[in-house]
């Protein structure tokens, strides 16, 4: 519908004159490479139905603001992990700058936000995008921030004893969200993706027991702990020959290593005491000590008891 800007009375009568303005916002947002627009005249009627011909055309010169897109154009990722926002305009010889979280850059947003806290935290980074002198609207890319889980486990009984089971409970804390995924490492060749798996070690010894857990927003975290597994009981030997071929050459009882509060006597037929030594490590090759039987008397304090028993010796 045209506009109306100015009316006379009468035809084929003088007219006094009328200025027309056209009024283009500074840095018009457009995605062309067009540098000027062309003003098309207006059309002039008189009273009487005349159409005024013959006015000009105008051109105007314009410079483009450029727009700013992101991709992903917001996300959540969890506390000291890496990302990065793709930010485009459809000038390709846009700069592209932003800020957030005290920083600032060009190009693409990336950045390794953290939270220590004990709730999510919303960082709002600013990208914009200039050409000639113009600039776009801001754009607010959100970016959610979950603080990490931090994983714990308890276990029973203690102590733990090889071949009966033990029992694994998951005492982590979540912050945000809830816990998805569980992984159990028992350093003996064998994993669990229970949340409380119970588990039996086959052998005495000391076990790196690793667990981490995952959030649903797939935030990690993970705790090692070293089990002690110790043996049900001390197994005893009936016979030693200590010859030097490395086989059975030292007196030595089966998972007294992990009793190390234990008091060894050695007494011949005659019951005299021919060796005795406190904290024994199974090291004694009986040197010097002949053929013969031999009886043993062997405490340990940690277990609460007294071995007996005889052992021969064969050289």
């Amino acid at each position: 519908t045209p506009d109306t800007i100015g009316t006379l009375n009468g035809c084929n009568t003088g007219a006094s004159n009328h200025t027309f303005t056209l009024v283009i916002p500074n840095c018009p947002q457009y995605c062309d490479t067009t540098s000027s627009l062309v003003v098309p005249p207006p059309t002039v009627t008189d009273a009487c139905g005349n159409t005024v011909s013959g006015l000009p055309s105008r051109t105007v010169p314009l410079k483009p603001a450029p727009d700013i897109s992101a991709v992903p154009d917001s996300l959540t990722v969890c506390s000291g992990e890496s990302f990065s926002v793709l930010l485009t305009s459809c000038f390709t010889s846009a700069q592209l700058g932003w800020s957030g979280n005290s920083i600032s850059g060009t190009g693409n947003i990336s950045d390794t936000p953290f939270n220590t806290g004990t709730s999510a935290n919303v960082i709002n980074y600013s990208a914009y995008a200039s050409l000639n002198g113009c600039s776009s609207d801001t754009l607010l890319v959100p970016v959610t921030v979950d603080p990490l889980p931090i994983a714990d486990f308890s276990y029973t009984p203690l102590p733990c004893i090889a071949n009966v089971p033990v029992n694994f409970t998951d005492n982590s804390t979540i912050y945000a969200g809830t816990a998805s995924a569980w992984s159990w490492d028992f350093g003996d060749n064998s994993s669990s993706l229970l949340q409380d798996p119970s588990h039996t070690f086959a052998d005495p010894g000391t076990y790196t027991v690793c667990f981490t857990v995952t959030t649903s927003s797939g935030c990690i975290d993970s705790l090692c702990r070293d089990i002690e597994v110790i043996a049900p009981d001390v197994l005893l030997p009936n016979v030693i020959t200590p010859n030097g071929d490395g086989t059975n050459d030292l007196l030595k009882f089966q998972y007294l290593e992990f009793f190390a509060d234990n008091r060894l006597e050695v007494y011949n037929r005659w019951g005299n005491l021919i060796f005795q030594k406190d904290a024994y490590t199974n090291d004694w090759n009986a040197d010097k000590i002949s053929n013969g039987t031999y009886y043993f008397i062997l405490s340990v304090k940690e277990l609460n008891k007294t071995y007996t028993g005889f052992f021969e010796l064969l050289r």
